[in-house]
């Protein structure tokens, strides 16, 4: 029986948009604030939670859809995945790229790492679980980058920094290029029901 990755790899749609991202770069917060905005577009009232974009990893993206019941004419899939749209789908598909400073990055995706009781008991150090990971971290923003070059128009880059520093306003450019105007109300009402701290 193949894993949940490889059953939604194989049921994918041209029309898909990926929210990709190296492990531990705001793909959570960015999947809650999309969420938010899109249901606010649809003329649901919101709150904290209420994610409808589904991880790859996770569920079944097929009866995801019946259960969300999206009314739009795409899906946005969030991805840890360097490479699997473009072998997939000949580089037909959307992707939003989030990314992160890699020292941030690593030293977070070390902390999480850290619930793992295995990991723990190996006793890496922070400095080594990065160095160990950096070739890894580099080698994944390099695939979405080429991925540029062939399909200019097919890839978004958006900073976790500058999504911290400015949420409404980077979510307002994501939701303007899905083709919704007038969103900026929509964009900071959604970033207060998914302030961080919440």
């Amino acid at each position: 029986m193949p894993d949940q990755y490889t059953e939604n790899e194989n049921t994918l749609r041209t029309t898909d948009i990926f929210l990709a991202s190296y492990p531990r770069s705001g793909n959570t917060w960015m999947r809650l604030l999309l969420s938010d905005a899109l249901l606010q577009l649809q003329g649901h009232q919101t709150t904290t939670g209420g994610n409808i974009i589904p991880d790859i990893y996770k569920v079944n993206v097929r009866e995801w859809d019946q259960q969300v019941k999206q009314a739009f004419g795409f899906r946005i899939i969030k991805t840890h995945e360097p490479l699997f749209f473009r072998q997939a789908l000949d580089l037909e598909n959307r992707t939003l790229y989030l990314f992160r400073r890699p020292d941030d990055c690593l030293c977070s995706y070390y902390h999480y790492s850290l619930r793992d009781k295995k990991y723990r008991e190996k006793g890496q150090s922070v400095d080594d679980f990065c160095l160990e990971h950096l070739d890894d971290w580099c080698s994944h923003l390099t695939t979405y980058i080429d991925y540029k070059h062939n399909n200019p128009e097919g890839i978004i880059f958006l900073s976790y920094e500058k999504l911290s520093y400015s949420p409404a306003s980077a979510l307002n450019y994501i939701v303007t290029l899905l083709g919704y105007k007038d969103g900026n109300s929509v964009c900071h009402q959604s970033v207060q029901n998914q302030e961080l701290n919440k």
